[in-house]
């Protein structure tokens, strides 16, 4: 025997053939798992928590959205403009406008614009930031417009609601366009010289 058999062996505790077993007739079965602990938040019991029923969706309306930035503690204003209603607000000192898209039913679009144009001379820097943005941000979608003051930043979320939507989704959607978008306005501006 090798000196490897004989350490095998010897860890292994006796002749080896105590390990050896006759084969059975009746198959072998997987020992029994312990049982798994039910996670329970603490300070809650283990009584059963009544099921919410699951939110149904809705049509897409305008009216619903009014009813959710409210309930998130906006203040909007309705404004009607040759027969299509827009709601306005202002979220961090940038103006926004909520709507239905006229031409597409069902679109929602929040977007936003800089309170104030930049000079016409940024408009090459702006635009390569916005070209940026725009590269690497799949939402929201910046645009640079000439103004007759100057050039104006504006950020668009725009998504299909056709479908219908929960409550929890406008939610969402109107929370998502609105930090979104703030946040474009506020980052995406023109390439200033280092000093």
């Amino acid at each position: 025997m090798s000196l490897w058999g004989i350490w095998l062996r010897h860890l292994l505790g006796g002749d080896g053939q105590a390990a050896r077993r006759e084969p059975s007739a009746q198959p072998r079965t997987a020992p029994q798992a312990p049982a798994l602990l039910e996670a329970v938040p603490v300070g809650a019991t283990k009584e059963k928590q009544p099921v919410r029923p699951p939110e149904v969706t809705s049509p897409f309306s305008l009216a619903r959205v009014e009813q959710v930035v409210d309930e998130l503690g906006y203040r909007v204003r309705r404004q009607v403009e040759d027969g299509h209603v827009r709601l306005v607000g202002t979220w961090d000192s940038f103006p926004f406008t909520i709507e239905e898209l006229e031409r597409f039913p069902h679109w929602l679009l929040v977007a936003g614009e800089w309170s104030s144009p930049a000079p016409y001379w940024q408009r090459a820097d702006i635009a390569a930031c916005a070209n940026d943005w725009n590269r690497d941000k799949f939402f929201p979608t910046v645009c640079v417009l000439d103004d007759d003051q100057g050039v104006v930043l504006r950020a668009s979320y725009l998504v299909n609601l056709s479908a219908g939507a929960t409550g929890t989704q406008l939610r969402v959607h109107l929370e998502r366009g609105l930090s979104s978008c703030t946040q474009a306005l506020a980052q995406v501006g023109p390439l200033l010289p280092e000093s």
